[in-house]
């Protein structure tokens, strides 16, 4: 899956054929007239003042004290606190490191217990990071994970199982960190898990709520083993569902509530204040519509409220 380019939408691969392709400092074009469309939205980000050198966040620039040095009434807390953090706060950790500690020394037989973890970062980067050499069993086990996260776990997983490598994983990084998805993935995704779930959903609709169904999956040499109770096999097949008259401009209003929050503004120039200048731009664009691509990319296939 090739990522989009400005304006006409084609692959690298198309760019790099085209014979009137248009090399700027910044973006790349196929033709002049792909980069005359798209100067509209070019000139806006190449004049925006996060750009500049001289920019200063708005407390600066109004001459008040940031928000986030008053205090805060009780009754005007974040309204989001409490809610799922679908990425955590932190990036993810290779929790062994075992290259720079026990290395060839390491326990044959390894068990790691991560207590309220929710996610999978850590335990993705932990298990990619085994030295080539390890030949042993790498146990971990993950506990308090929230409803939401149990399921965006398992599609994960699943998806990874059912995938290619080269499609799994940019399907993976649009699960986890896009508000809206191409409609072509979440249809691939319905084609090659919905069956599954259903299927199991259809045994268990007459069984006992706290009864677990169980699945094996196979492929090569690696096995995936699902245990769910009735009610998880439920969220899993109603997390590859959007809601109904849910519209992508709906699902970016309701992201841009938080992420653009009025209330929240001097946080996040404290935060822009200390990046690079044209990092703010990128910053901000993620900001705006939710989509994790390079910032040049087009957003045109992006046109589904992620479930």
């Amino acid at each position: 899956m090739w990522p989009l380019l400005p304006s006409c939408g084609k692959s690298p691969i198309d760019l790099f054929k085209s014979p009137h392709r248009v090399l700027t400092k910044s973006t790349q074009y196929c033709c002049k007239d792909c980069q005359k469309e798209h100067w509209p939205t070019h000139k806006e980000d190449c004049n925006n003042a996060l750009a500049r050198e001289t920019w200063k966040p708005d407390w600066h620039t109004e001459d008040r004290n940031p928000t986030f040095f008053e205090n805060r009434d009780p009754s005007d807390l974040d309204s989001n606190a409490g809610k799922i953090s679908w990425w955590g706060s932190m990036p993810a950790l290779d929790l062994l490191k075992l290259d720079a500690n026990e290395g060839q020394d390491a326990s044959p037989n390894m068990r790691v217990l991560l207590i309220s973890s929710h996610d999978i970062r850590n335990i993705v980067e932990t298990i990619a990071r085994l030295p080539d050499t390890y030949s042993g069993q790498c146990e971990m086990v993950m506990s308090g994970i929230q409803p939401g996260m149990f399921e965006q776990n398992i599609i994960l997983l699943l998806t990874a199982f059912h995938f290619p490598p080269e499609d799994a994983a940019p399907i993976i990084i649009h699960l986890w960190y896009s508000a809206l998805i191409p409609l072509s993935i979440l249809s691939a995704l319905r084609i090659k898990l919905l069956p599954l779930i259903e299927e199991v959903c259809s045994e268990a609709v007459r069984k006992r709520r706290r009864r677990i169904f169980k699945r094996v999956l196979k492929k090569n040499k690696a096995s995936l083993h699902l245990a769910l109770l009735r009610d998880e096999w439920e969220r899993l097949r109603t997390s590859l569902q959007c809601p109904e008259r849910f519209s992508p401009t709906e699902a970016t209003r309701s992201r841009q509530s938080v992420t653009l929050a009025n209330k929240k503004v001097d946080e996040l120039h404290r935060g822009l204040y200390a990046q690079p200048r044209h990092w703010r731009l990128a910053t901000m664009k993620f900001r705006r519509d939710g989509i994790l691509l390079p910032f040049g990319c087009s957003r045109k296939e992006f046109d589904t409220p992620n479930p």
